[in-house]
């Protein structure tokens, strides 16, 4: 697939599967990433709610894109000491 892959997308999508992996966020609680590119530098958003939605938080980092793993794994880390 090396020919039609999008290496901007692909580290975006790393960043943010490594988030909801380290969360073990199921099908039911609202949990999400967005990961954006800007040249080198990786943002990387993240949500989390209780199930009823009554309480909700966010978070944010941005490192090297070389480090998407870690960024989506600290985010989650960092969100989760929260």
């Amino acid at each position: 697939l090396q020919p039609i892959n999008d290496q901007t997308t692909e580290i975006c999508v790393l960043a943010e599967r490594s988030f909801l992996r380290t969360l073990e966020g199921g099908c039911l609680v609202p949990i999400g990433g967005h990961a954006s590119l800007n040249g080198d530098e990786i943002i990387l958003q993240g949500f989390v709610g209780n199930f009823d939605g009554s309480a909700t938080m966010r978070d944010s980092m941005s490192g090297n894109r070389n480090d998407a793993l870690r960024l989506g794994r600290e985010l989650a880390q960092k969100m989760i000491e929260n």
